[in-house]
């Protein structure tokens, strides 16, 4: 949703400074728990999850994306919203309302031919048998019709894999950052850090090579730092090995957390509107199965 409260060419510089901000947080939360390293973990839990007694008053505050309501055929909606943007900021509505219809076309013709499942048959079906077999009133879009059509089907498993095995590596990361050598608080704090420049080398590369390349580029950099840190370790376990070590993983964790800031970016692009939902449901699903296996990989 932050994402489609901005413009398009906004969207890749706000991805990564929501990054910044992610990789901030996670070094307060580093800190936190080194002040609270003599208190029991439940103390740490609840200090942890008191901030998010904010996010209640974001129901009121926080106005649904203008491009997810023409989807919907709710421009009374959209229109009252809009209004109430221009008000805030002092400009015109009538102007800024016109730019935002043409800007929404898209969305508002979706929605006016009542065929949403005929706009994916459209980039989907093979040949004019497949149309056939549509009824007329399917629109709900979700699980079912994604894994029903070859295309979409193939980019939803491509998808699903890459969540995964990100999701696996940069979890990972944050919990064997305590089995390195040194203290486990500051190795999990230089972890986070390593969030900041992934964030910049992410932007740069977006602007250079796009999505698709970026986040290919910053898995294989960070599959092959992680796979040296494990060669350094079968070899011995000397000081400088160890060094070796900590710097290589903290090196993957550029990669990988700058790959998973790209997998929140492009995902969501690479369906259309009516997919959009089911298709980040089940990305971020797969990336919380990835979370849960994480955990073992200390016992690699």
């Amino acid at each position: 949703m932050i994402l489609e409260t901005f413009p398009a060419d906004k969207r890749t510089l706000i991805s990564c400074i929501v990054g910044v901000w992610w990789s901030l947080c996670v070094m307060i939360l580093a800190l936190v728990a080194y002040v609270m390293k003599h208190s029991e973990w439940r103390w740490l839990c609840a200090v942890c999850g008191f901030p998010g007694i904010v996010c209640v008053f974001e129901f009121w505050y926080i106005r649904e994306s203008i491009r997810w309501l023409f989807a919907k055929g709710k421009i009374v909606e959209a229109e009252r919203i809009v209004k109430r943007a221009a008000k805030l900021n002092g400009v015109d509505f009538e102007s800024t309302w016109t730019k935002c219809l043409k800007s929404n076309e898209s969305a508002m013709e979706l929605h006016q031919l009542g065929e949403q499942s005929k706009q994916l048959i459209d980039r989907t079906a093979t040949n004019p048998e497949d149309e056939a077999k549509v009824h007329p009133k399917e629109t709900a879009l979700g699980l079912w019709t994604m894994m029903k059509y070859s295309t979409t089907r193939n980019i939803t498993l491509v998808v699903m894999f890459a969540w995964l095995i990100t999701s696996v590596t940069y979890f990972g990361l944050y919990l064997t950052s305590s089995s390195l050598s040194g203290d486990r608080h500051l190795n999990y704090f230089l972890t986070a850090s390593m969030e900041l420049p992934s964030s910049f080398v992410q932007y740069k590369l977006f602007m250079l090579f796009g999505r698709k390349k970026t986040i290919i580029i910053l898995i294989a950099s960070s599959a092959v730092t992680l796979l040296a840190v494990a060669v350094l370790k079968s070899i011995g376990d000397s000081d400088a090995i160890n060094t070796s070590t900590v710097v290589l993983s903290l090196l993957g964790m550029v990669g990988i957390s700058g790959a998973f800031g790209g997998l929140w970016l492009y995902t969501p692009e690479i369906y259309p509107t009516t997919l959009r939902n089911a298709g980040m449901g089940i990305a971020s699903a797969t990336a919380r199965i990835g979370s849960v296996i994480s955990p073992y990989t200390r016992m690699l």
